[in-house]
């Protein structure tokens, strides 16, 4: 009898317990599983390496495109190959996701982003000139699936760029080259409005964010720059000239003004002023003159025996002699003129 599973206690002996399933000596006996896998290694082993090298070659194929990377600021728009195609209403943020290997994902930026576009306009007369804009523009990230469907990575190219060019060619027909140098000012003022009024709403209707439209520069062509120039030289020149007449037509002006005082001046100063008063402030200055203890030489005249600088031009003068410096004490002694003598004398001495 074969040992089962252990052994119990009869009459005071330990006996085993016999096996329920008794092995059929016809049969060989079982073998443990680890020895199972090892025979079918041993058996088997070239068709394992050949399987396992397929299965690391197609995840190292289709790595990319299970393991997706959404770069940070941008978005992605699912394809699904068996379940409708492009997905609507949702976009894929950044980070890492795993997707199936037969669907595919478009990464947007969402960002706002410069474009810069060179474009010739026509002038109102006909000139051609050279315009630079810049744009700045944004994807709007809850409406990406619609951008995808309906234009694609190459919004710029398809929606921006023509637009902006249409209407910036239709505001500079409405100027004239002139006005476009003199008046850019007012030019920036209808773009201004052209992109706050017309040109957002039309993008916001292709699912595209107009932040700004700056223009750079508006090149005019160079004879019209030139006859231009010259043209706004001679009316500054024009200016300048008017500004002069103006500035004399003044000066004039303040000068008859300061005449006209002078005049006036004079004319009370004339009237105000008498004879006596005269004779009475030359007497006074007089006798500051003889006070003085500097050496002097005081001459006088004329009917008011006034010293000759403060006498009348016209009355007959006559010298005196010079008159030391004496000290204050001693008082000027003034000679008066010998009398003139007759005039028969004065002929026969000419005689």
């Amino acid at each position: 009898m074969k040992a089962g599973h252990g052994s119990v206690n009869v009459n005071g002996r330990r006996q085993p317990i016999p096996d329920p399933f008794p092995l059929d000596p016809a049969q060989p006996p079982r073998r443990s599983l680890r020895v199972q896998m090892d025979e079918y290694w041993e058996d088997h082993r070239l068709r394992i390496y050949v399987s396992g090298l397929i299965c690391v070659l197609i995840v190292v194929v289709l790595w990319p495109r299970i393991m997706i990377t959404v770069p940070a600021g941008h978005r992605g728009v699912m394809f699904r190959c068996f379940y409708g195609g492009t997905v609507l209403d949702r976009s894929w943020p950044d980070g890492f996701n795993i997707i199936p290997p037969w669907d595919h994902i478009t990464i947007y930026e969402t960002r706002v982003m410069d474009y810069d576009l060179e474009f010739t306009a026509l002038t109102k007369e006909g000139l051609e000139v050279d315009v630079a804009v810049t744009a700045r523009i944004q994807p709007i990230a809850k409406d990406l699936g619609y951008l995808h469907e309906t234009v694609g990575p190459d919004y710029f190219k398809r929606i921006v760029a023509p637009e902006i060019q249409a209407l910036l060619r239709s505001t500079i027909g409405d100027h004239t080259a002139e006005s476009l140098y003199a008046a850019e000012a007012s030019f920036l003022k209808d773009a201004l409005d052209i992109q706050h009024n017309g040109l957002p709403v039309r993008f916001e209707k292709k699912f595209i964010h107009l932040d700004e439209l700056l223009i750079k520069r508006i090149t005019l062509p160079a004879v019209v720059r030139t006859a231009i120039e010259e043209k706004e030289k001679q009316q500054q020149i024009m200016h300048e000239y008017s500004f002069r007449l103006e500035r004399e037509t003044k000066e004039a002006e303040r000068k008859r003004i300061e005449a006209q005082g002078i005049r006036d001046f004079q004319k009370i100063i004339s009237e105000g002023i008498s004879t006596g008063l005269l004779r009475w402030r030359g007497i006074e200055a007089t006798l500051e003159l003889a006070r003085s203890t500097n050496a002097k030489l005081i001459l006088i005249g004329g009917d008011g025996k006034l010293p000759v600088i403060l006498d009348s031009l016209d009355s007959p003068r006559a010298a005196i002699t010079a008159i030391a410096p004496e000290p204050e004490a001693h008082p000027v002694q003034i000679v008066p003129p010998p009398p003139p003598p007759p005039k028969n004398d004065l002929r026969t001495a000419a005689h």
